[in-house]
């Protein structure tokens, strides 16, 4: 549990409040073509004539943090932006990993900083922000006490403990698929105000554009009417 301040000593020495997101990381690259007036498309070398990286990524964060907005957790760009090579890749190296495979299933504190670029919603003009990664944990308990502000050890990236117990292994394809259909699911509830029917044709356009979605689900599948229950729940 995080030590409770005295008033005068948080004036004197104020502390910043968590910033970010503390959770397990899911990555997954696939190539893709880049249309005028669609956007990004599984590459196919007789249409298109540049292959370019999509890259998303996608923070389960900790129960602790009671994220509400889970589509707030996921991101997605191209490897080939300024963007990822200089936030995203350089602080994941930083933490020495070289190979970002390996930085899957791992439990991670990132924070969201500006990329310098902005967008317009809702009339209002806004920072766009991406992913930096801060720190990586050997464990769920450590990362729960980094959030919480408690003591750990540090665990270097590149060479586990003597005796540490081997990496848990890689979640499986449909582990990962299931992570990124969360946030999708989450945004498809909202934007269709509420609506069942208006959510699940949301769902099965963004299904259909991501193979790696439509190889486990489908607008059947009993994952994604958990996803909105939840999501009718919150609401109700």
């Amino acid at each position: 549990m995080a030590v409770i301040q005295d008033a005068w000593d948080s004036a004197n020495n104020p502390q910043m409040p968590n910033d970010g997101f503390w959770g397990k990381v899911e990555m997954q690259a696939k190539k893709v073509g880049l249309v005028k007036g669609v956007g990004k498309e599984d590459f196919d070398p007789t249409k298109h004539q540049k292959a370019w990286t999509s890259i998303e990524i996608f923070i389960e964060p900790l129960k602790d943090m009671n994220v509400a907005n889970l589509n707030a957790c996921s991101r997605n760009l191209l490897a080939e932006s300024n963007e990822y090579r200089k936030i995203v890749l350089e602080s994941i190296k930083a933490l020495g990993i070289q190979d970002v495979r390996e930085i899957n299933g791992r439990w991670v504190h990132v924070e969201t900083v500006p990329t310098g670029e902005t967008y317009v919603k809702d009339g209002q003009t806004r920072d766009k922000t991406m992913f930096k990664f801060m720190k990586l944990f050997a464990n769920e308990d450590e990362c729960r006490k980094d959030f919480n502000g408690d003591a750990w050890t540090p665990v270097p990236a590149a060479s586990a403990p003597a005796g540490a117990p081997a990496a848990a292994p890689k979640s499986s394809e449909r582990d990962v698929a299931y992570k990124f259909l969360i946030p999708i699911c989450s945004t498809a509830w909202r934007t269709s105000n509420n609506d069942m029917d208006a959510a699940l044709v949301q769902i099965g356009k963004k299904i259909a554009a991501l193979p790696m979605l439509a190889k486990h689900f489908d607008i059947h599948s009993p994952e994604i009417m958990d996803l909105l229950i939840k999501q009718a729940a919150q609401v109700a």
